[in-house]
């Protein structure tokens, strides 16, 4: 039983080790890769962790959060493509843990619920596109589930306020 469970959990730290292993190839010129890259470069330049600026010009646009990542990680391995992918990769593998503790609580415990959901999550193509590239959306997605798995065990508990 022990061993079933700790499946979506090799799953996960495969999809680590291979994610890291792919993410330093080719570089941040297309799209919003380069837009990310500098908005965290100017981050930590001006030290201002609100506004994101583009050759010094404010950008409110967009929120600053996924940036506060990428800005942390450069600052301790440096601005190349693997440090500021790593966001996006630590996003992705928190994901599939998250995805299969949804899965698991879904499904009353079933460790085999929490398993087939990790593979699932695991085969998708975005999963590895949006896992190694610098890019808000893994992010977003792990918000995401964590928002559901909590509402879920809110209503399983029946977590109400009085």
């Amino acid at each position: 039983m022990k061993t079933r469970a700790s499946v979506p959990v090799v799953v996960a730290a495969t999809l680590l080790i291979a994610l890291v292993a792919t993410s330093g190839g080719g570089s941040l010129i297309d799209g919003d890769e380069a837009v990310y890259g500098q908005f965290a470069r100017e981050m930590r330049q001006t030290g201002d962790t609100l506004t994101l600026r583009w050759a010094g010009h404010p950008i409110h646009q967009r929120p600053p959060a996924y940036v506060w990542s990428l800005a942390f990680l450069a600052r301790f391995l440096g601005e190349g493509e693997r440090g500021l992918r790593l966001s996006a990769t630590l996003a992705t593998v928190l994901t599939v843990l998250a995805a299969a503790a949804l899965a698991r609580r879904l499904a009353g415990g079933a460790t085999g619920a929490a398993t087939a959901a990790a593979l699932a999550f695991v085969s998708f193509r975005s999963t590895w596109e949006y896992g190694r590239a610098v890019e808000s959306d893994p992010l977003l997605a792990l918000f995401c589930v964590l928002a559901i798995e909590r509402f879920a065990a809110a209503v399983a508990t029946d977590a109400t306020p009085a």
